[in-house]
Protein backbone atom coordinates (compact mmCIF):
# COMPACT_ATOMS: atom_id res chain seq x y z
CA UNK A 1 0.00 0.00 0.00
CA UNK A 2 1.29 3.08 -0.88
CA UNK A 3 2.17 5.62 1.70
CA UNK A 4 0.49 8.95 2.55
CA UNK A 5 3.66 10.69 1.64
CA UNK A 6 4.21 9.64 -1.92
CA UNK A 7 -0.03 9.77 -2.25
CA UNK A 8 0.56 13.66 -1.53
CA UNK A 9 3.37 13.86 -3.66
CA UNK A 10 1.30 12.43 -6.68
CA UNK A 11 -2.01 14.56 -6.01
CA UNK A 12 0.95 17.67 -6.14
CA UNK A 13 2.08 16.55 -9.21
CA UNK A 14 -1.11 16.04 -10.88
CA UNK A 15 -2.72 19.29 -9.37
CA UNK A 16 0.54 20.66 -10.92
CA UNK A 17 -0.07 19.29 -13.95
CA UNK A 18 -3.85 20.44 -14.57
CA UNK A 19 -2.95 24.13 -13.37
CA UNK A 20 0.38 24.23 -15.63
CA UNK A 21 -1.95 23.38 -18.94
CA UNK A 22 -4.56 25.38 -17.70
CA UNK A 23 -1.84 28.79 -17.26
CA UNK A 24 -0.64 27.80 -20.47
CA UNK A 25 -3.65 27.98 -22.24
CA UNK A 26 -4.69 30.94 -20.75
CA UNK A 27 -1.28 32.90 -21.39
CA UNK A 28 -1.93 31.63 -25.01
CA UNK A 29 -5.48 33.24 -25.25
CA UNK A 30 -4.09 36.53 -23.43
CA UNK A 31 -1.05 36.61 -25.99
CA UNK A 32 -3.46 36.17 -28.91
CA UNK A 33 -5.79 38.94 -27.92
CA UNK A 34 -2.66 41.04 -27.65
CA UNK A 35 -1.77 40.54 -30.63
CA UNK A 36 -5.19 41.08 -32.20
CA UNK A 37 -5.66 44.50 -30.23
CA UNK A 38 -2.46 45.47 -31.69
CA UNK A 39 -3.63 44.27 -35.08
CA UNK A 40 -6.82 46.21 -34.49
CA UNK A 41 -4.98 49.31 -33.08
CA UNK A 42 -2.88 49.18 -36.76
CA UNK A 43 -5.44 49.03 -38.76
CA UNK A 44 -7.22 51.31 -37.14
CA UNK A 45 -4.05 53.79 -37.30
CA UNK A 46 -3.87 53.41 -41.18
CA UNK A 47 -7.02 53.47 -41.65
CA UNK A 48 -8.19 56.41 -39.52
CA UNK A 49 -11.33 54.11 -38.53
CA UNK A 50 -12.27 54.17 -34.81
CA UNK A 51 -14.99 52.16 -35.01
CA UNK A 52 -14.20 48.94 -33.09
CA UNK A 53 -17.10 46.87 -35.12
CA UNK A 54 -15.77 48.07 -38.84
CA UNK A 55 -12.70 46.80 -37.89
CA UNK A 56 -13.33 43.86 -36.35
CA UNK A 57 -15.70 42.92 -39.34
CA UNK A 58 -12.34 44.28 -41.24
CA UNK A 59 -10.14 41.54 -39.25
CA UNK A 60 -12.94 39.20 -39.52
CA UNK A 61 -12.44 39.28 -43.31
CA UNK A 62 -9.11 38.32 -43.20
CA UNK A 63 -7.77 42.26 -43.13
CA UNK A 64 -4.82 43.23 -41.27
CA UNK A 65 -2.70 45.94 -41.93
CA UNK A 66 -0.62 44.07 -44.19
CA UNK A 67 -3.08 43.58 -46.58
CA UNK A 68 -5.19 46.64 -46.17
CA UNK A 69 -4.21 47.24 -49.90
CA UNK A 70 -5.73 43.71 -51.14
CA UNK A 71 -9.15 45.36 -49.23
CA UNK A 72 -9.43 48.08 -51.51
CA UNK A 73 -9.06 45.39 -54.49
CA UNK A 74 -12.09 43.78 -53.30
CA UNK A 75 -14.68 45.49 -56.49
CA UNK A 76 -12.20 43.45 -58.85
CA UNK A 77 -12.69 40.48 -57.10
CA UNK A 78 -16.50 41.00 -57.04
CA UNK A 79 -16.72 41.97 -60.33
CA UNK A 80 -14.49 38.85 -61.83
CA UNK A 81 -16.62 36.67 -59.47
CA UNK A 82 -19.88 37.99 -60.94
CA UNK A 83 -19.31 35.25 -63.31
CA UNK A 84 -18.71 31.86 -61.85
CA UNK A 85 -16.32 31.09 -63.97
CA UNK A 86 -12.80 32.92 -63.56
CA UNK A 87 -10.43 31.79 -66.30
CA UNK A 88 -6.48 32.47 -66.68
CA UNK A 89 -6.60 35.10 -68.50
CA UNK A 90 -9.12 37.62 -66.47
CA UNK A 91 -7.06 36.33 -63.32
CA UNK A 92 -4.06 37.69 -64.87
CA UNK A 93 -6.00 41.13 -65.91
CA UNK A 94 -6.54 41.90 -62.62
CA UNK A 95 -3.25 40.96 -60.97
CA UNK A 96 -2.10 43.32 -63.58
CA UNK A 97 -4.59 45.92 -62.57
CA UNK A 98 -3.43 44.90 -59.02
CA UNK A 99 0.67 45.94 -59.87
CA UNK A 100 -0.34 49.04 -61.34
CA UNK A 101 -1.86 49.82 -58.36
CA UNK A 102 1.33 49.06 -56.69
CA UNK A 103 0.80 46.17 -55.11
CA UNK A 104 4.10 43.96 -55.91
CA UNK A 105 4.29 40.29 -56.37
CA UNK A 106 6.09 39.76 -53.22
CA UNK A 107 3.61 41.26 -50.89
CA UNK A 108 1.12 39.97 -48.61
CA UNK A 109 -1.92 42.02 -50.23
CA UNK A 110 -0.62 40.20 -53.69
CA UNK A 111 -0.75 36.89 -52.29
CA UNK A 112 -4.15 37.47 -50.79
CA UNK A 113 -5.70 38.93 -54.30
CA UNK A 114 -4.38 35.70 -55.66
CA UNK A 115 -5.67 34.09 -53.36
CA UNK A 116 -9.12 35.38 -54.40
CA UNK A 117 -9.01 34.65 -57.37
CA UNK A 118 -8.15 31.01 -56.61
CA UNK A 119 -10.98 30.24 -54.58
CA UNK A 120 -13.76 32.64 -54.66
CA UNK A 121 -14.07 34.65 -51.21
CA UNK A 122 -17.13 34.39 -48.73
CA UNK A 123 -19.68 37.48 -48.99
CA UNK A 124 -18.32 39.18 -46.04
CA UNK A 125 -15.04 40.71 -47.90
CA UNK A 126 -17.52 42.48 -49.86
CA UNK A 127 -19.21 43.59 -46.99
CA UNK A 128 -16.40 44.64 -45.51
CA UNK A 129 -15.01 46.68 -47.92
CA UNK A 130 -18.65 48.32 -47.46
CA UNK A 131 -18.25 49.32 -43.97
CA UNK A 132 -14.58 50.14 -45.09
CA UNK A 133 -16.42 52.84 -47.55
CA UNK A 134 -18.83 53.66 -45.45
CA UNK A 135 -15.93 54.39 -42.75
CA UNK A 136 -13.64 56.46 -45.24
CA UNK A 137 -16.71 58.81 -46.15
CA UNK A 138 -17.19 59.86 -42.48
CA UNK A 139 -13.04 60.41 -42.19
CA UNK A 140 -12.22 61.74 -46.28
CA UNK A 141 -13.11 65.11 -47.37
CA UNK A 142 -14.99 65.03 -50.44
CA UNK A 143 -12.45 66.04 -52.95
CA UNK A 144 -10.30 62.44 -51.39
CA UNK A 145 -13.10 60.32 -51.86
CA UNK A 146 -13.91 61.27 -55.15
CA UNK A 147 -10.47 60.64 -55.91
CA UNK A 148 -11.08 57.24 -54.47
CA UNK A 149 -14.05 56.36 -56.24
CA UNK A 150 -13.11 57.35 -59.53
CA UNK A 151 -10.00 54.93 -59.09
CA UNK A 152 -11.52 51.86 -57.61
CA UNK A 153 -14.39 51.83 -60.09
CA UNK A 154 -11.76 52.75 -63.35
CA UNK A 155 -10.10 49.77 -61.74
CA UNK A 156 -13.46 47.50 -61.49
CA UNK A 157 -14.96 49.18 -65.23
CA UNK A 158 -11.67 47.72 -66.39
CA UNK A 159 -11.92 44.26 -65.35
CA UNK A 160 -15.34 44.28 -66.27
CA UNK A 161 -14.95 45.36 -69.44
CA UNK A 162 -11.88 42.36 -70.08
CA UNK A 163 -14.53 40.56 -69.12
CA UNK A 164 -16.91 41.44 -72.09
CA UNK A 165 -14.26 41.15 -74.49
CA UNK A 166 -13.26 37.74 -73.62
CA UNK A 167 -16.56 36.75 -73.81
CA UNK A 168 -16.45 38.11 -77.65
CA UNK A 169 -18.89 41.03 -76.77
CA UNK A 170 -18.09 44.92 -77.07
CA UNK A 171 -19.84 45.81 -74.16
CA UNK A 172 -19.81 44.98 -70.29
CA UNK A 173 -21.82 42.17 -69.15
CA UNK A 174 -24.79 42.50 -67.24
CA UNK A 175 -23.47 40.82 -64.24
CA UNK A 176 -20.54 43.01 -63.50
CA UNK A 177 -22.24 45.78 -64.63
CA UNK A 178 -24.67 45.03 -61.71
CA UNK A 179 -21.26 44.92 -59.55
CA UNK A 180 -20.12 48.01 -60.90
CA UNK A 181 -23.46 50.00 -59.64
CA UNK A 182 -23.01 48.13 -56.03
CA UNK A 183 -19.39 49.58 -55.96
CA UNK A 184 -20.63 52.96 -56.93
CA UNK A 185 -23.87 52.95 -54.50
CA UNK A 186 -21.38 52.24 -51.71
CA UNK A 187 -19.67 55.38 -52.48
CA UNK A 188 -22.47 57.20 -52.99
CA UNK A 189 -25.33 55.89 -50.49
Amino acid sequence: MPSEDMLARRARALEYEFFYHREKELIRKLREKAKTDAGRRRLGKITGIGDQAVLNELMNAGIQAETLVALTLAPLVQVAWADPIIDSDKCDEILKVAQAAGVGKETASYHLLSGWLQQKPEAKLFAAWKQYIAALKKTLEPAKLQQLKDDVTRRAREVAKKTGILRGIARIPDAEAAVLKEVEQAFDG
